[in-house]
């Protein structure tokens, strides 16, 4: 006989194993397109990487000529609006015969460029408030007795908005191999804890066409989502 009220210790174990079951479920679930989640953006971040590292190395911007690769001055009549960075060496007959692509052959005075310390220094990331200076973390200051180190032919450039990277951040590291001279560039805000880092290291050549000299050079590329 049954009685009102009771419940019978097979249905209690029946409906825990039920809750455990649906539990384990769900937690696989999450898990599972949390992974998917996470493979898809460490694969986009990576596809980024080496689509930058590419243009970097083997493209020398925007235009070719940015820097006159003797002497190290900015070309007068280059603008921010035109201008893409771009470090490889400029050569008007290579570069019409293989449309541009360079073969891992930085130029010494692009890369000069992107020091602080340079007067023809370019900004990574340009005025953001709109003060006048720009917001770039490595950035040192005013030249001596002359104009602001960011404002070259009378503007201000901005790296990242040449590149059009729009939804990532990037930091460069070079080192020449024969002086271990080495620059950083881009932003300081490196590997966040929630957002997967590439990271490409390439060795190229610099070539320095003011001293003739072609050096054996470590560029090492870390990019991630902003």
């Amino acid at each position: 006989m049954k009685k009102k009220g009771v419940i019978h210790i097979d249905f209690i174990v029946g409906a825990s194993i039920f809750l455990v079951s649906l539990v384990f479920v769900f937690h696989t679930a999450i898990n599972y397109f949390t992974a998917k989640e996470s493979s898809y953006e460490t694969l986009e971040t990576q596809i980024a990487a080496f689509s930058l590292m590419r243009i970097l190395v083997l493209d020398p911007g925007n235009p070719p000529d940015w820097v006159d690769e003797t002497t190290g001055h900015f070309n007068p009549m280059v603008s921010s609006d035109e201008f893409r960075l771009g470090l490889a060496d400029y050569d008007p007959e290579f570069y019409s015969e293989f449309n541009g692509i360079g073969l891992y052959v930085l130029s010494w005075n692009k890369v000069r460029c992107l020091d602080p310390a340079n007067r023809y220094y370019i900004c990574y990331i340009g005025d953001v408030d709109g003060d006048g200076y720009p917001e770039d973390p490595l950035y040192q200051g005013n030249a001596s007795g002359g104009a602001p180190y960011h404002i070259v032919n009378g503007t201000l450039f901005n790296a990242k908005k040449s590149l059009k990277l729009w939804d990532y951040d990037f930091l460069l590291n070079i080192t020449r191999l024969d002086t271990n001279w080495s620059i950083c560039y881009g932003s300081i805000f490196l590997q966040p804890k929630d957002k997967p880092v590439a990271r490409i290291r390439l060795l190229v050549l610099i070539r320095d066409r003011s001293s003739g000299v072609l050096a054996p050079a470590e560029v090492v590329l870390f990019v991630w989502k902003s």
